[in-house]
């Protein structure tokens, strides 16, 4: 015991500290961590009332602090600020104190070009080599469509077509500008466009432009 106070008093003496403070100071050494990687954090500020410290390359920090209750406050840059109490006594406190990374807010800028008509989305080009190659459709558009979603025929040898549910009334053809009201031949078995002579076939199922009237299953321009 003896020894113990003499050492005591020889480290006041050198750190010129008064032998009764030094007996009444205590030490909390700690680490502090990212709370999501664990990676220890750098330069990160652990203060009280009596004392200040930072960390280390490891994240490591060392306070000498007044024995008694002693509450700690950490912060780092990009984490939120966390505190810790603690009880500091003559046998040293190790701590590990993890951060809240802080939420980071970035202001995005969307270009956005010309939109398309609402109705482009559920349109579908047809080639006119498309027409000519399909097997079973002796070049009728009308057969080649039905192999398409949502497209069925109303007859098993017919080109009359049944869009999402809907009645072949509700069905228009235009060609050229100019609406086809009877767009068949030979009773269903074959079209009225001859795909060699057509550029481009284009099935809009819905959501086309009241301009072409009161149908409401497809437009087939």
């Amino acid at each position: 015991m003896l020894f113990t106070r003499t050492i005591v008093a020889m480290l006041a003496l050198v750190c010129g500290v008064s032998p009764t403070l030094a007996q009444q100071q205590g030490s909390i050494s700690g680490i502090v961590r990212d709370a999501y990687s664990m990676r220890p954090i750098i330069d990160a500020v652990v203060e009280s009332k009596s004392g200040r410290a930072a960390t280390d390359k490891d994240g490591r920090f060392h306070l000498a602090l007044p024995r008694g209750a002693a509450r700690l406050t950490i912060a780092a840059d990009g984490y939120l600020t966390e505190q810790v109490d603690v009880t500091v006594d003559a046998q040293p406190v190790s701590v590990e104190v993890l951060l809240l990374a802080r939420a980071q807010f970035k202001e995005e800028v969307v270009v956005a070009g010309k939109t398309r008509d609402p109705g482009a989305a559920t349109s579908t080009e047809v080639s006119p080599l498309e027409v000519r190659s399909v097997a079973g459709a002796a070049e009728n558009v009308f057969r080649v469509l039905q192999t398409l979603p949502g497209v069925n025929a109303t007859a098993d040898f017919g080109s009359r077509l049944s869009v999402r549910g809907g009645g072949p009334d509700q069905n228009l053809t235009i060609m050229d500008g100019v609406e086809i009201h009877n767009p068949y031949r030979l009773f269903g078995l074959t079209s009225a466009f001859n795909p060699e002579t057509v550029q481009a076939f284009e099935l809009t199922s819905g959501g086309f432009s009241p301009k072409y009237g009161d149908r409401l299953s497809s437009l087939l321009v």
